[in-house]
């Protein structure tokens, strides 16, 4: 469902929906952030600092494979080679540290 569903929803339907426990909030595009948060959680991972790097970060949100940890309090760094992506990240998230670089096992440009 998308947003603009949730907008013309009547609110007993939203109030149905959110408070679902099979509710599943995903940022990733394939629900990989979900596993991520499972699995720390798991191994009781959560009483290190949480601290991640997103190689490719593209978007803070769309495709993200961090935006769920960072909801939960995690900070990390993002890395892409897009200034536009970078400028997204420095403004939806400027607690973490937003490279505008590529990264390659070869020197050079």
């Amino acid at each position: 469902m998308t947003a603009n569903q949730f907008r013309v929803s009547k609110s007993q339907n939203l109030l149905s929906i959110l408070s679902d426990p099979n509710l599943c909030v995903s940022y990733s595009q394939f629900g990989e952030d979900t596993l991520i948060a499972e699995y720390l959680i798991g191994k009781n991972f959560t009483k290190r600092k949480k601290f991640y790097v997103d190689l490719g970060a593209y978007h803070p949100s769309r495709f993200s494979n961090t935006k769920l940890l960072n909801l939960i309090g995690w900070m990390g760094i993002n890395i892409d080679p897009n200034p536009d992506s970078i400028e997204l990240f420095n403004h939806h998230r400027p607690n973490d540290i937003n490279l505008n670089l590529g990264i390659s096992v070869l020197p050079g440009k």
